[in-house]
């Protein structure tokens, strides 16, 4: 029987005494390809997903892919795709860092740039698994589902990282979280230096009850949240971003494909 003595020498057994597991990183992208979604779903199923697991699936703790909403162009002030958010984890970052000397060539997705000429955004960023930043971290359950706004971020041109940090981790953040209608926000900063400009520096998600929140949200952010010292108008950030459910469509390692 799992007695109480029993748990309390658990809980002991995880003081300074034992060495802190590694800490769990994560690739995540944000992507679309000039193809049809139907097509591009069906390739990545068949296809590239299962190329994928070939190469680093013993490295895998995680392979999961999120279908982006069609949202109304209002959102696009955030740049947003439609396509789909993919999240690869790993043990380490040293467990990644091997893997990623293991990809095999890839069979490239069924592309159409006449008929989607203007569909080819993809952003990467390795982050840890665990939120790093948890401003309003705790995951709402009176609902059956909520919208999550996933977005990477950086700082335009000219802005030095130590400013935008300054302005985004004391002023901004807070402000996000205490946004009615926000009901959950965490983000997690790049596991890499940030070396040049076009770098991502973080991964944030925010949680609504639906879109007609987040629009509500959105609709009343300028009167709301103190701007940056350098832009007095929206978009402060440079941004690619994605609306999704809270759960994925696609769990690569735990969900079976039947090829018909």
């Amino acid at each position: 029987m799992f007695t109480t003595i029993g748990l309390t020498m658990a809980l002991a057994a995880t003081g300074p005494g034992i060495a802190a597991p590694a800490q769990q990183v994560k690739f995540a992208s944000i992507w679309e390809q000039p193809a049809d979604n139907a097509a591009l779903d069906d390739w990545y199923r068949r296809t590239h997903s299962r190329e994928a697991r070939q190469s680093v699936g013993q490295w895998l703790t995680g392979y999961v892919a999120f279908r982006g909403y069609d949202v109304p162009a209002q959102a696009d002030l955030f740049n947003v795709v439609r396509y789909r958010l993919t999240e690869m984890s790993y043990a380490s970052a040293a467990a990644a860092a091997e893997a990623q000397t293991a990809w095999q060539p890839l069979s490239p997705p069924p592309i159409d740039k006449v008929g989607f000429p203007d569909k080819t955004r993809i952003a990467t960023i390795w982050v840890p698994v665990v939120p790093t930043e948890k401003y309003l971290p705790a995951f709402p359950k009176a609902r059956a589902t909520y919208l999550r706004w996933v977005f990477f971020m950086r700082y335009p041109p000219g802005v030095s990282l130590e400013a935008g940090e300054a302005w985004f981790t004391k002023v901004h953040a807070p402000e996000i979280a205490k946004t009615p209608g926000v009901r959950r926000f965490v983000c997690a900063k790049t596991i890499h230096p940030i070396k040049v400009a076009s770098n991502w520096v973080r991964m944030c998600e925010v949680w609504f009850d639906d879109y007609a929140a987040w629009q509500a949200a959105s609709a009343t952010e300028p009167s709301r949240v103190t701007p940056p010292p350098w832009a007095k108008a929206r978009p402060y950030l440079e941004y690619i971003s994605i609306f999704t459910a809270p759960h994925p469509d696609m769990d690569f390692l735990h969900d079976g494909y039947r090829v018909p």
